[in-house]
């Protein structure tokens, strides 16, 4: 394990990332319950109430808590990014958004009103607390690597995605679906999957994958351009979907590039590790890579077929991409978190 550029002395109390990580997995559990509980042809709708809740149970209560105990670590460690008063920021976010997704979830399965608002407002506030607090954190950085500049990037994404969110989520609470809702949450979704999640595992990758696989580094371009790259795609594809939405395909071909290209990267990687020992969570990343691949070439694709096939799009981004980084990298983060 390659432990150079770790700032131990500024390492968070450990019950600041590990209540996250003890949430997520419940919530996991939960979605699985409900997949198994509702009729399998109404999750073929994306924009069905049970859909969005099950969605948001995987999304914001594994993978969201996963991705916030994982940034509660990694920040100051790893970036030098010191979360201002960690411990009572974590408990503060962790407290709000534990129940600002319950309350999500609930509320959207039994079309509670007053309980889907009561979730907007905690799931807003639970995000930007943390968030706000992160960026403060950033403002004090003096070493800006590329993984520092990738996170902030991602941070950047969700900041606007949250936001989106809440306005969505009380959208289905005062029971008024204005005329740009289903556009809302097209870039919502986008912007989560690719410009929140997507970046900040590229970004995270450049200092995980030589640290705890002892891979080759990245080269110079990939870590100064790729990002930048990616972000233009998805504010290209933006602008697009808002004035010129027949000419989308052009940017989703330009972001479903950048993805494949780091997938294919980071499996040549892994083929030149200096330590090939046999390992599950390296089958995690490497199924991570193709489901990547497929999700993104289906997601162009999809549009020659009037999104016929975008609940197969998540499934293989989300479930197949997402899932399989979070859990493959609990198998390390947290053994190192105890260890550290």
């Amino acid at each position: 394990m390659d432990l150079n550029g770790l700032s131990a002395e500024q390492a968070p109390p450990i019950s600041a990332p590990l209540r996250f990580f003890l949430s997520a997995p419940l919530f996991a559990v939960l979605a699985g319950v409900l997949i198994f509980m509702t009729d399998a042809q109404i999750l073929t709708s994306r924009y069905a109430l049970e859909s969005i809740a099950i969605t948001h149970a995987i999304t914001i209560g594994f993978l969201g808590f996963v991705m916030l105990g994982a940034l509660t670590q990694m920040l100051p460690v790893l970036a030098g990014v010191r979360v201002p008063r960690v411990g009572l920021v974590s408990a503060i976010s962790h407290f709000l958004l534990l129940f600002g997704t319950l309350f999500m979830i609930f509320g959207l399965l039994y079309n509670l009103s007053n309980m889907i608002l009561a979730s907007s407002l905690l799931l807003g506030i639970g995000f930007l607390t943390m968030f706000i607090a992160m960026f403060i954190g950033f403002l004090k950085v003096k070493n800006i690597t590329a993984s520092v500049r990738a996170i902030l990037t991602s941070l950047v994404f969700v900041f606007i995605t949250v936001l989106m969110g809440m306005h969505l989520l009380a959208s289905y609470g005062i029971g008024k679906i204005s005329s740009i809702h289903f556009l809302l949450a097209n870039i919502h979704s986008v912007w989560a999957v690719f410009g929140f999640a997507g970046v900040l595992i590229i970004g995270v990758s450049f200092h995980i994958l030589p640290m705890f696989y002892v891979a080759p580094r990245f080269k110079q371009f990939c870590k100064k351009r790729v990002i930048w790259l990616i972000s233009i795609g998805l504010l290209l594809w933006l602008v697009l979907n808002l004035f010129f939405e027949d000419y989308t395909t052009i940017a989703k071909i330009w972001i479903a590039t950048f993805f494949w290209a780091f997938a294919t990267t980071v499996w040549l990687k892994f083929n030149k590790r200096k330590r090939p020992v046999s390992d599950v969570t390296v089958w995690y990343w490497r199924a991570a890579s193709i489901f990547l691949t497929l999700g993104s070439f289906l997601w162009i694709f999809d549009e020659y077929f009037k999104n016929s096939y975008i609940v197969m799009v998540s499934i293989l981004l989300g479930g197949g991409f997402l899932l399989s980084i979070m859990i493959g990298m609990l198998y390390k983060i947290v053994p190192f978190l105890v260890w550290f």
